[in-house]
């Protein structure tokens, strides 16, 4: 191999290095709580109403990661999911994000009676930054309100209903059906890298895209 590429790809392992040590995860799988909105009461998209649910319906306990048909069979519409968690005090001054895997299909985030952000597409993962609206060293509480994909049924919630072309249904389809976590890490990230080869002079040109959070940015 070719030093300049051997130096390059050593650079980037030194880099990768250095900032992952500043990386914590806090895995938030586990039960969960979860109410069916079969109403949508929950339209309002207002934390209090959602509150006001969890108080006049009696919550049912899920695993998460897990499909919201394996505790209701073929169930369509809205669901909302509850969790509370606390955060050590060494996460403070840090960043933090709450990472989705994947939520099918839309998927609206509350951490703290605060919207936090909205996804919509069932396969991909997303994250939210949350060092505003997280408690450290306290107990947190987090809301996702879920509309599943609509196939069976001619409900429409949230622009989402049935489409004009027909299309399959799995077994297992709607809900928090894969991990979430918190991820804190320091104030200087590397957003991206991207690598490009020149094989004509044999070298590489490698691109970081980085974020600096701190106080005093140095160049």
């Amino acid at each position: 191999m070719n030093l300049k590429i051997l130096f390059t790809f050593s650079l980037l392992w030194l880099f990768n290095g250095a900032f992952s040590n500043n990386l914590n995860y806090k895995i938030l799988d586990g039960e969960w709580e979860v109410v069916f909105d079969t109403l949508n009461k929950s339209g309002s998209h207002n934390i209090e109403d959602i509150k006001q649910i969890f108080d006049s319906i009696e919550p049912v306990k899920i695993n998460v990661p897990s499909c919201l048909e394996t505790y209701r069979k073929d169930y369509e519409g809205v669901a909302i999911y509850r969790k509370s968690f606390f955060v050590q005090e060494d996460w403070r001054s840090t960043n933090i994000e709450i990472q989705f895997e994947a939520v099918n299909y839309i998927a609206e985030v509350w951490l703290n009676n605060e919207v936090v952000g909205t996804h919509k597409g069932g396969y991909s993962p997303f994250s939210f930054r949350i060092n505003e609206t997280i408690e450290i060293g306290d107990t947190n509480t987090l809301f996702v309100r879920v509309v599943t994909p609509i196939i069976l049924t001619n409900q429409r919630i949230d622009g989402l209903g049935r489409y004009e072309v027909p299309s399959w249904r799995g077994a297992i389809n709607g809900g928090i059906w894969q991990s979430v976590a918190l991820k804190s890490f320091g104030k200087i990230k590397i957003q991206d890298v991207f690598i490009k080869p020149n094989y004509k002079d044999h070298s590489v040109v490698m691109e970081l895209e980085m974020e600096n959070t701190t106080e005093s940015k140095k160049q």
